[in-house]
């Protein structure tokens, strides 16, 4: 099984240290393999899946993987980059529309969430909830 380089966690540090445009260029090359190492992690993992679920056989990482930038528009803190690698597991990957089963998979720095269960609606890859 792919494991989780400490060169990956690593990467995730420094981000957090240094998370601004300058430094995200400067280390683009890390940023890439630091990437391609979380990629290979989730693949494996999407893999094991389909071995006891069907469904996901043909699921492609870059339909799971979410982008490294932040939405900051409409936020106070303007740092331009996630400090952790994430990926949202489901058949259609992370813009599917469907009651389906979904694993989700966040690493950080300092830990890592495995969450399991139903989405309950996503549209346009955000997923919606209602307030009661």
């Amino acid at each position: 099984m792919k494991t989780i380089k400490k060169s990956t966690l690593d990467f995730l540090t420094a981000l957090k240290c240094n998370n601004d445009r300058d430094w995200f260029t400067g280390n683009r090359q890390v940023y890439l393999y630091a990437k391609d190492n979380f990629e290979s992690f989730a693949r494996e993992i999407i893999n094991e899946i389909a071995l006891f679920d069907p469904l996901m056989k043909g699921l492609e990482v870059k339909d799971c993987v979410f982008r490294i930038n932040r939405d900051i528009r409409f936020s106070n803190d303007k740092s331009p980059y996630k400090t952790n690698f994430g990926a949202f597991i489901v058949r259609g990957g992370k813009k599917t529309e469907i009651n389906l089963p979904v694993i989700t998979f966040i690493l950080s720095r300092v830990k890592a969430l495995l969450q399991v269960g139903l989405i309950p609606l996503l549209l346009h890859g955000c997923l919606q909830s209602e307030r009661r």
